[in-house]
């Protein structure tokens, strides 16, 4: 956090850590299994498909990074 937040906000944020954390590694786990469904289904990845694979897969990298320390 940075210097100038209230003690409230640092409990708060420490409080929300392991949920964050949580969140993203089971995220992490299911991301992967709506992309090869969105795959599956229908071969092809032109417009709307694509954008949505795109988005699940930084959105899975970002999962990845942010829940990798999960139960650690």
């Amino acid at each position: 956090m940075t210097t100038g937040s209230s003690p409230q906000v640092e409990e708060v944020a420490q409080a929300l850590q392991p949920v964050v954390r949580a969140f993203a590694f089971w995220a992490a786990v299911l991301i992967p299994i709506v992309l090869i469904g969105l795959v599956a289904t229908k071969p092809g990845l032109q417009g709307q498909r694509g954008t949505w694979f795109v988005v699940l897969l930084v959105l899975n990298v970002v999962a990845l990074i942010v829940g990798h320390r999960h139960k650690r």
